[in-house]
């Protein structure tokens, strides 16, 4: 469980704007854009399927550069992976989940559906006293991790993803 809080940890400082923030109380002479990379972190992982199997997995989190035609950055992708290392000679499939809206993350997807570990909701205790508490993360023995491997990709311009362009992200959209 403290690796996955790590892995989790880990994401959100990677995808999180607070050094953008921390940047702009610096005077602006002493500010330089940070450039556009690629980042990821790993971490391994154990999941115990609903048929008592034991399915180790890589966790991945990171972000992709999208870019134009000239090879400038204009968009970084976020995304997590759950991947598990195929047996001699297998090839695993692979979904990819997209989800999201203006501001919104792939992260409702995410957590309450097919990943390896979710916030499991308890519909009847909304109503009961004691309803109202925090939930907590747990393993899914239900994920479809033993059957594929799972990539879930916030949109650009949703959750942690984010356009690079000075035209604000007008070639990733349907419009």
């Amino acid at each position: 469980m403290r690796s996955l809080r790590s892995a989790s940890t880990a994401a959100i400082i990677l995808a999180s704007p607070t050094a953008s923030l921390c940047a702009a109380d610096k005077p602006a002479q002493a500010q330089a854009p940070e450039p556009a990379a690629e980042k990821r972190v790993v971490t391994s992982h154990v999941l115990t399927t609903t048929k008592g199997v034991k399915l180790p997995y890589a966790a991945t989190a990171g972000t992709l550069l999208l870019k134009d035609k000239q090879g400038k950055p204009g968009a970084s992708l976020f995304y997590v992976a759950y991947t598990v290392a195929p047996k001699a000679g297998e090839r695993r499939p692979v979904t990819f989940f997209y989800n999201g809206g203006p501001g919104s993350s792939s992260i409702w997807l995410h957590m309450a559906s097919f990943a390896p570990v979710r916030v499991p909701v308890d519909v009847e205790a909304q109503g009961r006293k004691g309803g109202g508490r925090m939930p907590r993360v747990a393993p899914n023995p239900d994920s479809l991790l033993d059957t594929t491997d799972m990539v879930f990709l916030d949109a650009v311009g949703t959750g942690y993803s984010r356009t690079l362009d000075p035209q604000g992200g007008k070639p990733y959209r349907g419009q």
